[in-house]
Formats: structure tokens, C-alpha cells, sequence
């Protein structure tokens, strides 16, 4: 499980960079498979994760379900797109929801150790 959440990070990494190529196909791709990832660990309950935490994780598989959904709209002929800078603010929030969802799988998997 802490193995999947520190992939997440990563991933969410290259989503930023995706974003600042404006490579909306890959975007899409990226944003699809970051909600499909996050929802699993979600749905998994290996790791056990505050109420709070829980409802940031859901709001990131949806705000990533949107950036995925945008990134669907903008055509490879557009000149213009979805806004960069909003979407990564919300890329950013997201990592942080995954580094306390890390942090706090460890510290649930050190106390049932």
C-alpha cells in the first residue's frame, strides 16, 4: 500500500510537467489514472486514514476526474486551452493530500507493527 501512495506522488509529478508541455492527450491519460490509482487505495482499506484525509481523497479523484475531463475537450487544433495555472494549483493541493495520505499510512502501519 505505501509502495502505491508513493507512486501517486510521482505520477502526480509528471502530470505537472505534462501540464506545462500542454500535452492534453497525455493529461487526460495521466488525470485518468490518478483517479483510477487514488479511488483503489481509497476502496483497498489496507491503510486506515483519518475522516479528514479520507474526504480530501475523495475530492482528488474528482477534481482529477475534471482535469481528465478538460483535458478530453481541448482539441490537438485548439490554440487555446483550460487553464494551466488553475490546473496546476489543483495538482499541487492533490500532492499535498497524497504526502499526508503517505505520512499517515506509515505512521498506521508502524503502530500495527
Amino acid at each position: 500500500m505505501l509502495s502505491e501512495i508513493n507512486r501517486l506522488s510521482g505520477r502526480i509529478d509528471d502530470l505537472n510537467l505534462r501540464l506545462d508541455a500542454k500535452e492534453w492527450a497525455v493529461i487526460g491519460e495521466r488525470a485518468t489514472d490518478l483517479r483510477v490509482s487514488i479511488a483503489a487505495v481509497i476502496a483497498n482499506g489496507e491503510a486506515s486514514f483519518s475522516e479528514d484525509l479520507q474526504e480530501r481523497l475523495v475530492e482528488a479523484v474528482s477534481q482529477f476526474r475534471n482535469i481528465a475531463s478538460a483535458a478530453s475537450r481541448v482539441s490537438s487544433e485548439s490554440t487555446s486551452g483550460p487553464s494551466i495555472a488553475r490546473y496546476k494549483r489543483i495538482v499541487a493541493d492533490q500532492k499535498e493530500t497524497i504526502v499526508l495520505a503517505l505520512q499517515e499510512a506509515r505512521v498506521n502501519m508502524e503502530e500495527h507493527s
